[in-house]
């Protein structure tokens, strides 16, 4: 049983899709009824019917006019997603990708998995295949309710499990538990610590 509703974040190669949106667009046609993208970028003229021809039924678009596409895609796609309700939507590991998703995530408390190197649906559940540990390790992390906390209970659960305990102290690591609230507030108390250190260095992002 297909998803109901699928969304791709599109982006550009010049004046055509990227190869990574393309390959995005096959994916959801597979998991899908429906498959619509979101394109963040000019030239939508062009790239429009590029993504019709992979099975975008509907493209929503918007020029950011110097604005980073992560920033505008993030508070484009925010309210598009509250009207539209798709089942899922999915982004490139890109730079302007992991940006608006993480942007996203934030603006509409829903949970993101990333780095995922395989896709599958049963019914409405979702599950993304991970590599861990440098690719020594292949996990599945499904997605189950429409808020983070189920999600972040399962991670939880087997990251506390004796086997990845071991493998975390083999790494040298520590697994912290954290609620999704709690995960929050530490990324915000890390940006205050270390936001006057990138501003005094005058570090830039090329």
């Amino acid at each position: 049983m297909a998803l109901a509703k699928v969304w791709v974040f599109a982006e550009a190669e010049g004046d055509k899709p990227a190869t990574s949106t393309l390959e995005l667009l096959t994916k959801a046609r597979e998991i899908a009824d429906t498959v619509e993208a979101v394109y963040v970028g000019p030239d939508v003229d062009t790239i429009a019917p590029a993504l019709g021809e992979y099975g975008a039924a509907k493209v929503f678009a918007l020029d950011p006019e110097g604005v980073l596409s992560g920033v505008a895609g993030a508070a484009a796609l925010a309210p598009l997603i509250e009207a539209n309700s798709p089942d899922l939507v999915l982004f490139a590991q890109t730079y302007d990708g992991r940006d608006a998703l993480a942007r996203l995530s934030v603006k509409l408390d829903r949970p993101v998995i990333t780095n995922g190197t395989a896709l599958s649906v049963d019914g409405d559940s979702v599950t993304v295949g991970n590599a861990i540990f440098g690719g020594n390790t292949l996990v599945d992390t499904k997605f189950a309710g429409e808020k983070p906390f189920r999600w972040n209970a399962e991670t939880l659960r087997i990251m506390q499990t004796p086997e990845m305990q071991a493998r975390l102290l083999n790494e040298g690591a520590r697994f912290i538990p954290m609620s999704p609230e709690q995960f929050a507030a530490f990324v915000r108390s890390e940006i205050a610590k270390w936001a006057p250190v990138v501003r005094a260095s005058g570090a830039r992002v090329d």
